[in-house]
């Protein structure tokens, strides 16, 4: 439909016009996971936008053109145009894009590893968003924050950043956020060797994904509960678990994690020493790494070796 539009509004020279539609087009290109089109459209919206000196609405072609190259995995260029944003932002005095891009460029020091970076820009988020009461970002910049401080290994500052985003997404009944804080916790406190509990809470973020029919944090959730009954030494339960999430990852057509599922039901088909299945398991896993070029492949390829030794011995 916004490319029937589309076509509209450039046979009417409708340069305006033409500019929403690009960018709502963009937005529907990204919630496809069609990153490269995206940005196409994001880039003329960007320029008609100039044409007209639209600063605002420059602002907000600038955020969406980052995150479009973020979610392509180009986090340099992401950080140039949420940077440009910022900038005019702050000259417009525009809070919401400043909002914005104070969160986005947090989220792309993260990706680039600049873990104190990403901290700052999170908390500056979190003081505006405060002082605006912007109810939404608050809950979204708690979690970022949690994020950043498990990045720097402080897993107990993590857990009071994702306690007060649980308890916030739960009083505005955000289901989404209270599952992503649940998982969250869950991961932290299973770095801190407390696996029960760290089940526990993967155990409530599958039942909140299964409610809103959330299908990646369904695989999620079942796979890092798999892991933990793995580490626990329940590898029989865990099998199941990772069987289920190798089904949605599957049906969902996310390959990487598929693979990444794969092999976790590997190790857990090791752990009850079936050799054999967990090396058809990671066969199956590195297949797909190599289809994709998975930076997992490196270590699929080493711990089938191992088991290779294992059956030669």
């Amino acid at each position: 439909m916004f490319q029937k539009a589309l076509d509209i509004f450039r046979s009417k020279a409708d340069l305006r016009s033409e500019g929403r539609t690009l960018n709502n087009l963009g937005l529907a290109y990204s919630s496809l996971g069609k990153n490269l089109q995206a940005i196409e459209c994001y880039k003329r919206s960007l320029e008609i936008v100039r044409l007209h000196e639209d600063r605002r609405n420059e602002g907000k072609a600038l955020v969406n053109l980052g995150i479009a190259y973020l979610a392509s995995g180009d986090a340099d260029q992401a950080l140039h145009y949420f940077e440009q944003c910022l900038n005019i932002a702050r000259q417009l005095n525009d809070r919401q894009n400043l909002s914005n891009a104070l969160s986005n460029l947090g989220l792309a020091h993260a990706a680039l590893g600049h873990d104190q970076q990403a901290l700052s820009y999170h908390q500056a988020h979190l003081d505006l968003v405060r002082e605006i009461g912007y109810r939404q970002g608050e809950v979204n910049a708690l979690g970022n924050l949690g994020l950043s401080h498990a990045a720097l290994g402080k897993y107990e500052e993590a857990i009071h950043f994702y306690e007060q985003q649980l308890a916030l997404a739960r009083e505005m009944d955000d289901r989404r956020s209270e599952g992503a804080a649940l998982g969250n916790l869950g991961i932290c406190y299973k770095t801190m060797g407390d696996l029960e509990r760290a089940i526990e809470l993967y155990r409530q973020q599958l039942f909140i994904a299964r409610k809103i029919s959330n299908r990646q944090v369904e695989g999620d959730a079942l796979s890092n509960i798999g892991n933990g009954l793995a580490s626990l030494g329940n590898c029989d339960e865990a099998i199941s678990f990772h069987r289920s999430a190798i089904e949605i990852f599957r049906e969902i057509g996310n390959l990487r994690y598929e693979a990444i599922s794969t092999f976790n039901l590997a190790l857990a088909m090791s752990g009850i020493g079936n050799i054999i299945s967990a090396v058809q398991s990671a066969q199956k896993a590195l297949a797909i790494c190599k289809e994709i070029h998975d930076p997992y492949t490196k270590l699929i390829e080493d711990q089938l070796a191992t088991w290779e030794r294992l059956l030669e011995g």
